[in-house]
């Protein structure tokens, strides 16, 4: 079983696009729902293709920005902007998590899905994000399918559909597994230390950390 690390952002991206897809439109409703901000600024931390960028645009009046680490990356979701129709909405930035390039008190709304598992320093991009944040602004950060019958339908996707089957099996055992890598109490005791009103909360299917500046 192949099990190394799988670093080609195209094979990424057609997991997003294929398995992934109903992932996106949940989260997104989800984030509406909770939190009812509909204009204003977002930033999707992490974006990857830009799926959640994108559905966030579809239903709310926000200016999304599409940030993530790989300029490759970025390269992709810029194409997928532009197939959604979304390219006066969504604009595409690469940068790190721990140095956003917006002013302090700027964005309304944070977001990320699935790249928190991957910072190398959580406390100090859960600072930034703070940092950027206007006053009541709301950052939700974390990961999950959405239900459990999304995640179900993702590994039906993963297990039965042929475009996956030279990377099959890193799927197959790599998708849940980054969500033990975090620790949410612990981060969250942390980010109280800082003085960010951080709580960890399990939604449907995912492990999210939220805050309000």
């Amino acid at each position: 079983m192949n099990r190394t690390k799988l670093t080609d952002t195209n094979k990424f991206s057609k997991v997003a696009r294929y398995a992934f897809a109903p992932i996106y439109p949940f989260l997104a409703n989800q984030i509406k729902a909770k939190f009812g901000i509909e204009n204003g600024t977002c930033i999707d931390v992490g974006s990857g293709p830009g799926n959640l960028a994108i559905e966030m645009a579809k239903i709310t009046n926000l200016k999304v920005f599409s940030l993530d680490l790989q300029p490759q990356m970025s390269d992709i979701a810029l194409e997928n902007i532009k197939q959604a129709g979304l390219s006066n909405r969504i604009t595409t930035i690469t940068a790190d998590v721990c140095c956003i390039p917006f002013p302090d008190d700027s964005v309304d709304l944070v977001i990320s899905r699935g790249s928190i598992f991957f910072w190398e320093d959580r406390p100090a991009g859960c600072a930034e994000i703070y940092r950027i944040l206007k006053p009541g602004g709301v950052a939700y950060c974390g990961g999950g399918m959405g239900t459990p019958e999304i995640r179900a339908q993702v590994m039906q996707s993963i297990e039965k559909d042929d475009r996956f089957a030279q990377e099959r099996d890193f799927w197959v055992y790599n998708i849940g597994k980054n969500r033990n890598r975090l620790e949410p109490e612990e981060l969250c005791a942390r980010l109280m230390q800082m003085g960010i009103p951080a709580t960890a909360e399990k939604e449907n299917d995912g492990i999210w950390i939220q805050f309000i500046k």
